[in-house]
C-alpha cells in the first residue's frame, strides 16, 4: 500500500462478451481443472438452457440466444481465450453443433469468441451492466473509469455515456480494442472514448503477430497524438 499515491478505480462491464455456463463437476477427470474436450469429438453449444451446467458433450451458453443465426458451417468458435477451438458443423434453433479442433479443459464461465464481425450485432451494454453501474455510481464507490469491451463504433461509446446520465458524467470510458473491426474504426473510437485498452489476447485470435505489433504501435502513437491514455 502507498497511501500517498493516487489510485484510480476501474470497472469492466460484460458488454458483448459471451460466456459459457458452469461446468458439471461430476464429469471432471480426477485432478482436472474442468471438463475435457477431446480433438475430433462432437460438442453441442446450447442456447436454450443457460442455467444448466455444461458437460463433455453439451456446453451451455449463458447470454447469446442469437448464436445459431450469427455463425454458419465451417466457422471457428474460440473458447477460453482461444485455448479451445471448435469448428461449426450445423446450426439449429436450439444451438450450434461443432467438432473440437483444438481440445483442452473447459472451466466455468469461460469466454466465447465468435468469428470476426459476428458479435457486433449484440447489445453493446446489457441490462445487468446498467444495474451494476447504477449500484456503484452513487457515493458508495467513486468510479473513475469504465472499460467497455468489444466497442466497434462511436455510437457504442455514446450509448454507454447516455445510459450513465448526469450522475455518471465524471466517469471516463475506456474502449477496449478486441477485434479487427475495432482497429478499422479506431479513429471513431479514439475521438469518442476517453482512453484505449488494447486487448492483445483477443486480437491475437484474428491477426498474425507481426500485424498485431504494427497495429499496436500505430494505436499507441495515435493515443499519444490525441493526448489520451492507452493501456496494453
Amino acid at each position: 500500500m502507498r497511501p500517498h499515491k493516487a489510485c484510480a478505480l476501474l470497472i469492466e462491464v460484460r458488454g458483448r462478451e459471451i460466456r459459457t455456463s458452469t461446468v458439471d463437476e461430476k464429469v471432471f477427470t480426477s485432478g482436472a481443472p474442468g471438463i475435457r474436450l477431446i480433438p475430433n469429438a462432437k460438442v453441442f453449444l446450447a442456447v436454450d438452457t443457460p442455467e444448466m451446467p455444461s458437460d463433455g458433450t453439451r456446453i451451455n451458453i449463458v447470454n447469446c440466444r442469437d448464436m445459431p443465426r450469427l455463425v454458419k458451417p465451417n466457422d471457428l468458435i474460440y473458447l477460453d481465450d482461444g485455448k479451445i477451438i471448435l469448428l461449426v458443423n450445423e446450426c439449429d434453433i436450439n444451438g450450434v453443433r461443432c467438432e473440437v479442433k483444438t481440445g483442452g479443459f473447459l472451466g466455468s464461465f469461460k469466454g466465447v469468441k465468435l468469428p470476426t464481425g459476428k458479435q457486433e450485432h449484440l447489445p453493446v451494454i446489457t441490462p445487468q451492466d446498467l444495474d451494476d453501474i447504477a449500484t456503484l455510481i452513487p457515493n458508495k464507490a467513486r468510479i473513475d473509469y469504465i472499460a467497455l469491451p468489444y466497442a466497434v463504433r462511436k455510437r457504442d461509446i455514446a450509448n454507454v455515456r447516455d445510459s450513465m446520465g448526469p450522475t455518471g458524467a465524471h466517469i471516463q470510458i475506456l474502449s477496449k480494442i478486441d477485434t479487427v473491426e475495432s482497429i478499422h474504426n479506431f479513429e471513431e473510437l479514439i475521438k469518442s472514448a476517453d482512453g484505449i485498452i488494447i486487448n492483445r489476447v483477443e486480437l491475437g485470435l484474428e491477426m498474425h503477430a507481426e500485424k498485431l505489433m504494427l497495429a499496436q504501435k500505430w494505436m499507441v502513437d495515435r493515443c499519444c497524438q490525441e493526448g489520451k491514455p492507452c493501456f496494453v
